[in-house]
């Protein structure tokens, strides 16, 4: 039987998981086990306001809501430096691209 994710469907810790080889229930343990250990100011990262949804129509929503979780489990499971600041900014991007593919008006495929 495939290992079945423990809630949401859209979890950036879940992917994570999936990606790592590791149980759902593993990861979302790293993930509290590295807030606690790295405290309120693992979150602190101004990028982080950017991938706010709340905000936006439901069908935005669902796209942007899965990159605000990933975001969200790089910046608690990631030391601060250089290269999680190029992946946060890189996934901004992504979700940005998967945005305005749900907004694209051009020609229907």
């Amino acid at each position: 039987m495939k290992n079945q994710r423990p809630h949401d469907a859209n979890c950036g810790e879940c992917d994570m998981a999936e990606f790592a080889g590791i149980s759902y229930e593993a990861a979302h343990a790293q993930v509290e086990s590295d807030v606690q250990r790295r405290g309120p100011q693992a979150m602190s990262e101004p990028i982080m306001q950017f991938f706010a949804f709340e905000h936006l129509p439901e069908p935005l929503q669902a796209v942007s809501r899965s990159f605000a979780e990933l975001a969200r489990a790089l910046v608690t499971t990631l030391p601060r430096n250089p290269e999680r600041t190029v992946a946060l900014r890189k996934l901004l991007e992504a979700k940005d691209c998967a945005v305005r593919a749900v907004l694209f008006q051009g020609e229907p495929r």
